[in-house]
């Protein structure tokens, strides 16, 4: 409750004029939009809408600073810091708050919590951010430094909270409880295009028309990827339309959450119904690259381009984002593509891999948070030599969808390793798009026609690795500890080797002769029956000198150069091939 702290000595005849004047003054010296209040009444009785709508909807006004989000004003017309207000003003008054208790199910005795925001006209009491208890219908003065609504107004609140139950009481009786006289729109589930990452600035939202209504508002919240999405008590306008669809622009990098409500012919509110929140991608010039990334043209990416970088040092960055819940990368995938860390703040939350059998121009890349983070969001580059394809990245402000648990593994570097050699494999787990911070996955092998367990993995931020040393080519997968997950079968290969030298000295007389003994090995075992080729360095190529017969794994073959020869061992394709050895002749 307020007062204008005006004159007491207009007439009721011209108080249209003084609301024609307090709306200049707003407008003009204070440079709202629109009267601060939302409603005003006169001496007489008479109740004026102040604020735009004010009747069907609920505006936000400019009437108690740091609360107006929460609250509605009606002010009388006058100073009532030395007068009186008349019967018929508060009977007035009454009758504007029993009808709006009524529509919005309030408890005109009651309490309620408001939060303290800041206000740049009447100083707030309590401190930005603080909870605090206030009656349902208070005085301007009760939270803000201010006499408003003077003395003898302010000393009426009492009974004006009794008559305005009563008078609520006496509508639930006769009416029943308020409710909407049309029912919420169904949205029409926006494409995957459109949300949580919408592609296009312009994009068509609709919902099925609802029955008794005449048009629709919609609605929308919205925020720059560096700033606080708006309070969740507000809306802003954005539209109305008359058919049940609306055409939706929203800029780079900036989050919007839509919702819609129906109006009758009388021009009264259906409830509200969230729609969607879409977000869009950064604008290139928002994502700080270092120096090993390469604008590439390519017509079937995303937005026609991408940046590529194979440095294992390679990094993006993009500061001060705000109310992350998922991270989205779009860009290529394909085989043997890398994959990048992602940390927010300081903090890593997670890995994104652009590896996939087969190779996709405009992949959507998620990674889920488990709650939301704010701060330097940096994508880091994890595998020296392998592409890494980023056209745009975006940080929608919703969790990510529920999806069910899975798990990658893969050989870190080469999957080939010598006989007797060892290699790294990494495992991921995520649930719900989100890495798992704290758990074991298991490894198997393939052994004896079915899966084994090899050996556990510690998952620790939702990666781990394990080292494993195969005596033979063996296949691998990481399995979750329910098998609800599996990963893709892997591979390590024990290298097959062969190897060539000579027994005994290496120096022969002229017309003399060497013994060359040779081994072939394959999966890590001996080659049980096979040949392989000696050969001899002649005329500046490889040329081959004689086959050697393979037993078990090994074989001889005597060689009588002319003159000092290198040579080599070489198997029937070629896959593997001895170091050259020399037979002296002197």
């Amino acid at each position: 409750m307020h007062h204008t702290a005006g004159s007491n000595s207009y007439s009721t005849s011209s108080s249209a004029s003084i609301v024609r004047g307090i709306y200049a003054y707003h407008t003009g010296s204070r440079g709202w939009p629109d009267i601060g209040y939302q409603f005003l009444v006169d001496k007489g009785g008479k109740i004026f809408q102040g604020r735009r709508d004010a009747i069907y909807d609920l505006p936000v006004g400019a009437q108690a600073g740091g609360y107006n989000n929460q609250t509605i004003g009606i002010s009388a017309i006058g100073n009532y810091d030395t007068v009186s207000p008349p019967a018929v003003m508060v009977t007035s008054i009454e009758r504007v708050l029993a009808w709006k208790g009524y529509v919005h199910g309030l408890n005109a005795t009651g309490k309620t919590t408001l939060i303290t925001g800041g206000s740049t006209g009447s100083g707030t009491r309590a401190s930005s951010g603080t909870k605090v208890t206030v009656n349902v219908i208070q005085g301007h003065r009760d939270t803000n430094i201010t006499a408003c609504p003077g003395r003898y107004l302010y000393a009426k609140l009492s009974s004006i909270r009794t008559g305005t139950k009563s008078r609520i009481s006496a509508a639930v009786s006769k009416y029943g409880a308020a409710k909407p006289t049309t029912a919420a729109p169904t949205p029409v589930k926006a494409s995957s295009s459109q949300s949580p990452v919408a592609r296009w600035g312009s994009s068509t939202f609709s919902w099925k028309p609802v029955t008794g209504a005449v048009k629709y508002k919609v609605l929308t919240r919205q925020a720059g990827y560096s700033s606080s999405m708006p309070d969740s008590r507000t809306w802003t306008v954005y539209k109305t339309v008359s058919s049940p669809r609306a055409t939706i622009k929203t800029s780079t990098g900036d989050t919007r959450l839509i919702a819609v409500r129906a109006v009758d012919s009388r021009g009264r509110l259906g409830p509200i119904k969230v729609h969607s929140q879409i977000t869009r991608p950064l604008s290139s010039s928002d994502v700080v690259r270092s120096p090993s990334w390469n604008l590439r043209s390519d017509s079937d990416a995303f937005w026609d381009k991408y940046y590529e970088s194979t440095s294992g040092t390679g990094s993006m960055r993009v500061d001060d984002v705000s109310q992350v819940r998922q991270v989205q990368i779009i860009g290529q995938t394909g085989p043997g593509y890398g994959k990048v860390a992602v940390t927010i703040g300081g903090t890593r939350v997670g890995t994104i891999s652009f590896a996939s059998a087969t190779p996709r121009d405009a992949a959507y890349l998620t990674l889920g948070l488990s709650k939301s983070y704010s701060g330097t969001v940096r994508f880091s580059n994890l595998d020296s030599g392998k592409r890494v394809r980023i056209s745009a990245v975006a940080f929608p402000r919703i969790a990510a969808a529920a999806s069910p648990p899975a798990v990658t593994g893969e050989v870190v570097g080469s999957s080939t390793v010598a006989p007797g050699g060892s290699a790294v494999v990494a495992a991921t787990y995520t649930k719900d798009s989100a890495l798992v911070s704290w758990a074991t996955v298991t490894l198997q092998q393939y052994s004896g026609g079915r899966w084994v367990d090899a050996a556990p993995i510690p998952i620790r931020g939702g990666a781990g690795q394990v080292r494993v040393s195969p005596q033979v080519s063996t296949s691998y997968r990481v399995r979750n500890y329910n098998g609800s997950a599996v990963s893709p079968t892997f591979k390590v290969v024990v290298a097959t080797t062969v190897t060539g030298e000579v027994v005994g000295s290496s120096t022969v007389a002229p017309g003399g002769s060497a013994v060359v003994t040779a081994t072939y090995r394959k999966d890590g075992a001996a080659v049980p029956s096979a040949t392989v080729t000696l050969q001899r360095y002649s005329g500046g190529r490889w040329v081959d000198a004689v086959p050697i017969s393979i037993r078990s794994g090994a074989g001889r073959a005597t060689v009588s150069p002319q003159t000092t020869t290198s040579y080599r061992v070489r198997n029937y394709n070629g896959s593997a091939v001895s170091s050259t050895f020399k037979v002296v002749v002197d």
